[in-house]
């Protein structure tokens, strides 16, 4: 986890600087942008202006605002999700984590549960995500 902090962190610094990215990142609300622009990052990079920037700036956008409350070892919790705005979900981050495989994870999802792209990107990254790195369901309650 605290290497995926600093990674983070390094990333949060680059999008202030860019903040043209910023504001893309910020537009990608539905679950359908977040699988195009994941998908612009696997073909080609998230280099500054390009459309897997956005990609990479969710993921950062995501993270951070918990990041700075969370505790080191506790799991990400999300609230507020699904059609009612009554599921929860978690994931324990590994050690390290690229902007590739986010994005791919984020795609596979998509593709494996494809009535998800209907739902909001907050809610289709933490279900990649929580997929991949399940938390002890204890965090859950």
């Amino acid at each position: 986890m605290r290497k995926f902090a600093r990674l983070v962190l390094g990333a949060a610094l680059a999008m202030c600087l860019g903040a043209g990215g910023a504001f893309a990142a910020q537009n990608v609300r539905s679950g359908q942008q977040l699988v195009s622009v994941c998908r612009s990052l696997i073909d080609g990079g998230h280099a500054a202006g390009s459309q897997g920037e956005a990609c990479k700036e969710f993921l950062v956008g995501l993270i951070m605002p918990q990041h700075e409350t969370l505790t080191m070892g506790e799991p990400f919790r999300a609230e507020r999700m699904g059609p009612n705005s009554d599921e929860r979900g978690c994931f324990d981050l590994p050690n390290e984590l690229s902007f590739r495989q986010f994005a791919q994870h984020v795609v596979g999802y998509a593709e494996a549960n494809p009535g998800m792209v209907s739902r909001p990107a907050y809610e289709i990254a933490v279900r990649a995500l929580e997929a991949k790195y399940p938390c002890d369901p204890v965090y859950l309650q």
